[in-house]
């Protein structure tokens, strides 16, 4: 699916806006609780919730949409119905027994929360659990909206689920406090995925046989140990930074939904428009043409990463004191906002140009190799950011965060650009390529 640049622009606007709303969203949450404990709990137990949600949706996602890229409209509505049937039997039960245990598993992952904070953070897991379940299901309907060609209403939808939350950040503070801000963030994923479905393939059919769901399924099981593996991630960050001072979750979060807003915008209207397209190149055997491709949007990437970097460097600071340096956000607070922003920076270098790699690994049916390849980068990046913690605290944190992405998208490039080539020797030098994982 190659979108018009008016079609790309218009995505990139409806991201945009979603950018400046997430942003007013967890500021009004600052700005009307302050940056402490309670804010910290608040961000700290979303942790494991939303990398559950991504670990049993993400990897069925980002083999869904090369595949549905070559189907027809019954036969993608029949396999995006069958993968989300799966994936909510999974993610259901899951949450559920998480949420009963919460105060045996919040104790162990959040070491910094004891006592009345612990008790806080186990009733604002089990409310973030509901919305991840939420959350697992949309990413899945978002993959086949991609393929409907249908991302402009989708992100509509998102633009609404958003705003509406937002809105009422600032009366739902006040009067509920902390708990009634979590129900807020589930609310928005359940309203997310309520305005996703009628625009997907996705059906209710209780049918997973016959669908090709099972072979897809069996395709994304390296990833979801990969997934299982890497995304544990957010929760040792979390488990980290509950150890720093009070108030280190909450800004460390609101730099990276800044940077992460902005990736968001980027992968949307720039990375994931291209996954149809990389499957049918990959099909026909068009190696060439996929290099090529992948070549054009990651220097595209880098520039703009490069671009974003100069611009927070020299305006970054005033500009957040301008936006968020009122209410309970103190200047001390915008000042420690502002460098670890700019200590996150080189995620933009390292996570959009991973994301077309591994989107090439997934065109070409690698997608045990990728997994094996993101499993050493990630245990490689946990020790940069580690090492910065207990060098430098969270700021050091943060630029170990950095160095792992750059170094995850540099050896994704290096090893697939020598399979590749391996590949092709092994096959004479024809510019078609087995697409098969065995092969790799």
């Amino acid at each position: 699916m190659n979108m018009s640049p008016r079609r790309t622009t218009l995505v990139a606007g409806l991201a945009a806006i979603q950018l400046v709303v997430a942003f007013v969203g967890n500021w009004m949450v600052l700005f009307v609780l302050g940056v402490g404990r309670d804010t910290d709990a608040l961000y700290a137990a979303i942790a494991l919730p939303q990398v559950l949600a991504l670990i049993f949706s993400n990897p069925l996602a980002a083999i869904l949409l090369p595949k549905l890229g070559g189907l027809d409209e019954d036969e993608r509505r029949s396999l995006a119905s069958a993968v989300m049937l799966t994936a909510m039997l999974v993610t259901v039960p899951t949450m559920a027994l998480l949420a009963w245990t919460a105060p045996a598993w919040t104790q162990v992952i959040l070491p910094g929360f004891v006592g009345e904070d612990n008790a806080l953070v186990v009733r604002l897991a089990r409310i973030h659990l509901i919305g991840a379940a939420a959350q697992t299901g949309q990413n899945i309907a978002w993959a086949s909206l991609l393929a409907r060609g249908r991302i402009v209403g989708g992100e509509l939808g998102q633009v609404v689920a958003a705003t509406l939350m937002t809105a009422t950040i600032y009366p739902v503070a006040t009067e509920y406090g902390v708990e009634g801000v979590a129900w807020l963030f589930t609310g928005r994923h359940v309203m997310r995925l309520a305005l996703t479905l009628p625009l997907s393939s996705v059906r209710p059919r209780l049918r997973l046989r016959g669908t090709g769901a099972q072979t897809l399924v069996k395709r994304s099981i390296p990833l979801w140990i990969s997934q299982a593996y890497r995304n544990s991630e957010g929760v040792l960050d979390s488990f980290v930074l509950s150890l720093a001072p009070a108030g280190a979750i909450s800004l460390y979060n609101l730099a990276l939904t800044m940077h992460n807003a902005v990736l968001n915008i980027v992968h949307k209207s720039a990375v994931i428009p291209h996954a149809p397209h990389f499957g049918l190149l990959a099909k026909e055997g068009r190696i060439d043409a996929l290099l090529k491709s992948m070549g054009r949007v990651r220097r595209g990437l880098a520039l703009f990463a490069t671009t974003g970097l100069i611009f927070l460097v020299l305006f970054g600071y005033p500009s957040l004191r301008l936006l968020v340096g009122h209410g309970g956000v103190t200047d001390e607070n915008v000042r420690d906002l502002w460098q670890i922003a700019v200590a996150l920076t080189g995620i933009h270098w390292g996570v959009g140009a991973a994301s077309v790699v591994a989107m090439s690994f997934h065109a070409l049916e690698m997608t045990r190799t990728a997994a094996v390849l993101a499993a050493v980068c990630f245990s490689i990046g946990m020790v940069f950011k580690l090492a910065g913690f207990f060098w430098f605290g969270v700021l050091g944190f943060a630029v170990g965060t950095s160095t792992y992405h750059l170094f995850y998208s540099l050896f994704m490039g290096i090893m697939f650009s020598r399979l590749v080539a391996e590949q092709r020797r092994d096959a004479g030098g024809h510019p078609h390529v087995a697409t098969q994982d065995a092969a790799s």
